[in-house]
């Protein structure tokens, strides 16, 4: 009779400690990274393909820390537009650009690691560009030919050069989990506040912003990604 109260301590006493050292696991995989992202950005890729404008690429990586997202992106891109037999007009692009941003995540910690983020990202690009056109814009009728008054000075007929810029971006996304090891990501941005330097031609296309002359722009990405855990 004596033996079944000490047989019941012993079971009970050993859990305590067990139930403690998982509770204070947890909380530190909470404050640790869990997973690194790595992926490309299928639109990207896609768009350019698809307007036969040029080839471009965009590389992503982005770590989770609690409810904190930080990421940042790498692209390049050539964009020529070539409307000589339309407008008489020419534009070639090239460069590359970065993003760096940080986000907060609003879905719960899983294993899944999915995630509904909104954030703001600073993105800056470095390119050169070239301009060829033999006209200025036509004042009259598309139907009728153009006149010598259409034609742009020689000074003004090739301009190019090297060019900066920088801007602000607004971002709400999410990254979905597919099968080990895979997820895909969404991302759409609202680009604003846009700056210029080293350039006294305007471009037409800006690499990671789009149209030179647009004071803001809306863009969007769809991200294959690579789940690497980081804790077990």
């Amino acid at each position: 009779m004596l033996l079944l109260p000490l047989a019941v301590k012993s079971t009970v006493t050993p859990t305590e400690p067990l139930a403690k050292a998982d509770d204070t696991k947890g909380k530190l995989h909470a404050l640790w990274p869990t997973v690194l992202y790595l992926g490309v950005d299928l639109a990207k890729t896609g768009y350019g393909w698809y307007q036969k404008i040029g080839s471009s690429y965009e590389l992503h990586a982005s770590i989770p820390v609690s409810d904190i997202l930080f990421y940042g992106d790498y692209g390049w891109g050539q964009i020529t537009r070539d409307k000589r037999q339309q407008q008489g007009s020419c534009s070639d692009t090239i460069g590359s650009y970065f993003k760096l941003g940080i986000a907060c995540n609003f879905l719960s910690l899983t294993k899944q690691h999915n995630q509904f983020f909104i954030g703001l990202d600073y993105a800056k690009s470095f390119f050169n560009f070239q301009l060829n056109s033999t006209k200025f814009e036509c004042d009259h009728e598309a139907s009728k030919p153009c006149e010598k008054s259409c034609e742009a000075p020689e000074s003004l007929q090739s301009p190019g050069g090297e060019g900066i810029a920088s801007w602000w971006e607004l971002v709400v996304g999410g990254k979905v989990y597919l099968i080990p090891m895979v997820a895909m990501g969404c991302t759409a941005r609202y680009k604003f506040a846009k700056k210029m330097t080293d350039s006294k031609v305007l471009p037409f296309d800006i690499p990671g912003w789009g149209l030179g002359e647009d004071t803001h722009a809306f863009g969007y990405s769809l991200y294959l990604l690579v789940q690497i855990p980081l804790v077990k």
